[in-house]
């Protein structure tokens, strides 16, 4: 995929000032791409050259066809890119050996005057894969930042709000609010990689759920193990095929796989 010229292309027909392209970018990157949930597992493998390799990926916008990131590869070799070539604001790149992300800036009025930092991989890649209001993009200013939402709304974006999910997950027990999230995780564009999957199910069923941990096998293959509160239920959040599904599983289903498999 040219990510240049997709954008370039898309963005022709909307007529933006360069802060409306700056937040359209951000908003179309955080659905194409998804958080590699392995960087945050090689540990317990000592996995040091998995490690190594996704903190040192490298993508190229005019050709991409790997859309699996962290912070460190995300700011530097997608978001600041494209930002630097489909508008004329200031972009800088901040980085240390923990954590990336970016800041944008105009010379004018563009930015109304204020310094905004686009911080996606924290959430936002998911929100926006389930059309909710973002949190990493501001400039701390509350009465700058909550124009934000004004403008995904003539964008075409974050249309939905949080309660919009909660009453679609509600249920008359714990085993029915998980079964309402996996039709509802069925549904959504956060299926395909585990990250946003786990998020989708933090959001609106952890609490449900005497187990919250990752368990995963040595090829990287994730679950998340439901033990369903005072219930007797049990699921599985894994994947199913090129999609990520909650299915339900019995007692000894899920005790082999709390044994066989590994966690933090």
């Amino acid at each position: 995929m040219n990510l240049i010229q997709t954008l370039d292309d898309e963005l022709k027909q909307l007529h933006l000032n360069d802060f409306e392209k700056a937040r359209y970018i951000y908003l179309r990157c955080c659905e194409l791409f998804s958080f590699d949930a392995r960087w945050e597992f090689t540990d317990l493998f000592n996995d040091f050259d998995l490690h190594k390799q996704i903190e040192k990926r490298k993508f190229n916008i005019e050709d991409i066809n790997n859309y699996l990131v962290i912070c460190h590869s995300f700011s530097r070799y997608i978001l600041k890119p494209l930002i630097d070539k489909l508008t004329n604001l200031e972009c800088n790149l901040i980085s240390d050996t923990n954590h990336s992300f970016v800041t944008i800036r105009s010379n004018d009025n563009t930015c109304h005057g204020q310094t905004w930092k686009l911080d996606a991989t924290l959430g936002d890649l998911a929100l926006v894969k389930l059309d909710l209001p973002t949190k990493g993009f501001n400039c701390g200013i509350s009465q700058y930042d909550i124009m934000i939402d004004d403008m995904d709304i003539d964008l075409g974006f974050c249309n939905t709000l949080y309660e919009d999910y909660e009453r679609k997950a509600l249920g008359y027990s714990f085993t029915e609010c998980i079964e309402n999230v996996g039709i509802i995780l069925k549904n959504s564009n956060a299926k395909y990689h585990y990250s946003d999957a786990r998020s989708l199910f933090d959001m609106l069923a952890s609490a449900y759920s005497n187990n919250n941990r990752t368990y995963l096998d040595k090829n990287y293959n994730f679950h998340r193990l439901i033990e369903v509160c005072d219930e007797f239920n049990f699921f599985d959040l894994s994947k199913s095929g090129d999609e990520y599904k909650i299915k339900k599983i019995n007692y000894e289903e899920y005790k082999k796989l709390t044994k066989s498999l590994y966690h933090k």
